[in-house]
């Protein structure tokens, strides 16, 4: 790639702050699963237990809420980054887009494994398990910066294919097996297409994963119902989540505001950001 690199120190610090924004997720979570003193039933009669329970249920959706706020402030960040200097800054993309597929399948292969009675602890399992392998995931990428590429490609080709998606109630695709034969399909288009047209569809995928990630942020704080499109397409409903995404005039807003992101992004890099050839 070219000289235009971002700089090894300025990387080291963007990565640094994401980490420190994924590591106050994981304190909440962690704080937030120990549960209070007050929400533990007395066992002297049925009211302290019914007290303990509607505590119980007041902590888990206060841990909920904080976390969905740190999620959301992620996103925004590495969004608006994505967005306007993916491009630019190509190491520290090449670190969120490894980041991404590799906790993406972190995420994918714990649910899958998940004992019927649920992990100990679940929402920080499921938390810390894929930052963990998205740390890993950033590391490998950085070091192999074509793997890295692709992991840009094909994380592009999953949130269009997302995006796609999410136009319907239910999905656009009304099987889950469908689904995932289209999610999977559009990824390895993604992965192999930037493995050709590297300087073009570098900044096209970022930009969409920039437009994709600003939406999922505000979502996070307007809870227009659009967020639920991640958990119902990519694992559906189960015993732990009964969630079914419903498309709205809100969640069309938003998709309309992301097809408008995506176009700002790709102009400003290519018209501001352009890179000198190698």
């Amino acid at each position: 790639m070219g000289s235009t690199l971002i700089p090894p120190k300025l990387s080291v610090w963007v990565i640094f702050f994401l980490w420190q924004l994924t590591h106050a997720a994981a304190q909440t979570s962690t704080t937030s699963a120990t549960p209070s003193p007050t929400a533990t039933p007395t066992g002297d009669g049925g009211g302290d237990g019914g007290d303990g329970g509607a505590l119980d249920i007041l902590n888990k959706a206060r841990e909920i809420i904080a976390q969905t706020a740190v999620l959301g402030a992620i996103t925004l960040v590495v969004g608006v980054f994505l967005l306007f200097f993916g491009q630019r800054f190509f190491k520290v993309t090449l670190f969120v887009g490894g980041f991404f597929v590799t906790a993406l399948v972190g995420y994918l292969i714990l649910t899958a494994v998940e004992p019927s009675t649920g992990f100990p602890n679940r929402n920080t399992v499921l938390l810390l398990g894929p930052l963990a392998s998205g740390v890993i995931g950033g590391g490998l990428a950085l070091c192999v910066w074509r793997l890295g590429l692709v992991a840009i490609g094909a994380a592009a080709g999953f949130l269009f294919a997302m995006f796609i998606l999410s136009w319907q109630t239910g999905g656009v695709i009304g099987t889950a097996k469908g689904r995932i034969i289209f999610l999977a399909a559009m990824t390895g288009v993604g992965g192999l297409a930037i493995s050709f047209f590297q300087k073009i569809l570098l900044v096209v995928a970022t930009s969409i994963g920039g437009a994709y990630s600003i939406v999922f942020g505000i979502d996070c704080y307007a809870r227009t119902g659009f967020t639920d499109s991640t958990r119902q397409f990519l694992v559906g409903e189960n015993k732990f989540s009964y969630t079914v995404f419903e498309r709205n005039g809100k969640v069309i807003a938003l998709l309309c505001s992301m097809i408008a992101f995506a176009i700002i992004g790709m102009i400003i890099q290519f018209r501001f950001f352009k890179r000198r050839d190698d």
